[in-house]
């Protein structure tokens, strides 16, 4: 098993990334995830969860594929525009 950090998700995220990251950690499917997170904040009564979920808003790290993604991206113009004045 991969010895991965736990990391807000930066590319599968709806609020701040936290569910999404979670579920890339434990390699879950993201709906699953959020359906049984949405289900214990409304069982609880949105103070526990909802109190949770902003602390690991703030402790997580956010992960750097959007920004990986997008060096890649000006890597291939700058690759293609090199190729054309050839």
């Amino acid at each position: 098993m991969k010895n991965k950090q736990l990391k807000r998700s930066s590319t599968n995220k709806i609020l701040f990334g936290v569910i999404g990251g979670l579920s890339e950690h434990f390699e879950i499917d993201t709906v699953l995830a959020r359906l049984i997170f949405i289900t214990l904040l409304v069982i609880t009564g949105f103070f526990p969860f909802g109190i949770v979920y902003l602390i690991a808003v703030v402790i997580m790290p956010e992960d750097n594929k959007k920004e990986h993604t997008e060096v890649k991206a000006e890597e291939v113009k700058t690759e293609t525009k090199e190729g054309i004045k050839e």
